[in-house]
């Protein structure tokens, strides 16, 4: 299944390719050159790279997984286009194998494409949060903190802050009171 990680995206897997568009808007401009980081901090090596044309060719790529047998190994064409609004990232699988023998199988080759576009997806979602949480840091100031009692008459905190800043700082704070996270889910803001 493609995972659509990143804000305002839309996945999909069709005609052979997996796919990923987003919203072509300034922060977008530069996903090319996000793809390519992207390659590089996953190790994935490039056969062959046109910037021009903003396609690439991987090399070998080893995939291993545990509910298979034999490790396979997939070459991959890469590309960003420009559509309307959208830019869109396109991943097709060009070699499928599993040691000397060659797989064409469609489900396969569903699996493995959308396998390295959920991989580069999840590279680009990283960086950008990344990205988020550094300006973040930045303008935020302090955070203030006031008590008070719910309802019930039971005890609250109030924390006056930025949702994300909270999101990223409560768990170590948390933990540094001897509370252990077992869960967390961010749409809902609960931990």
């Amino acid at each position: 299944q493609p995972l659509a990680l990143m804000t305002g995206s839309l996945v999909q897997y069709s005609n052979n390719v997996a796919s990923l568009a987003l919203e072509n808007n300034a922060r977008k401009q530069a996903l090319w050159s996000q793809v390519i980081a992207a390659m590089g901090q996953k190790n994935y090596k490039i056969a062959d790279r046109q910037d021009a044309n903003q396609t690439l060719t991987t090399d070998w790529i080893n995939w291993t997984r545990e509910d298979e047998n034999a490790p396979h190994q997939a070459r991959y064409q890469i590309s960003v286009q420009s559509q309307g609004y959208q830019n869109v990232l396109m991943v097709k699988v060009l070699e499928l194998k599993t040691g000397d023998q060659s797989i064409n199988d469609p489900a396969s080759i569903q699996r493995y494409s959308i396998s390295m576009l959920n991989s580069i997806i999840e590279s680009l979602d990283k960086t950008q949060r990344d990205l988020d949480a550094s300006r973040l840091a930045q303008t935020t100031g302090s955070i203030i903190l006031q008590g008070g009692r719910d309802d019930t008459g039971l005890p609250v905190v109030i924390v006056r802050a930025p949702y994300n800043v909270v999101w990223e700082r409560l768990p170590d704070v948390l933990e540094s009171i001897g509370m252990k996270i077992d869960d967390r889910n961010r749409p809902q803001g609960l931990i």
